[in-house]
């Protein structure tokens, strides 16, 4: 399988920059891809359970959820 390229209207999970984007609970949330900058670096809107959509620019991808750092996006797991 060859993999994912981003693009504009595609979904992705984002990793909270901080305590203060942590809402209901959580510090991780769905986003949409609003701009592609390259197939690592991307403006996103943030979609948190419950709370105001807020916007994420220039958000860099990480390769897995548990790989560290803040305010990164991951594509969400394959069901």
């Amino acid at each position: 399988m060859s993999e994912q390229k981003p693009g504009v209207g595609r979904i992705v999970i984002y990793k909270a920059a901080g305590p203060h984007e942590v809402f209901n609970g959580s510090d991780r949330h769905a986003a949409v891809i609003t701009a592609v900058f390259s197939d690592r670096m991307v403006n996103l809107k943030v979609l948190p359970d419950l709370s105001p959509v807020f916007d994420a620019s220039s958000v860099e991808r990480c390769d897995a959820p548990e790989e560290p750092g803040l305010r990164r996006w991951y594509w969400p797991p394959r069901v």
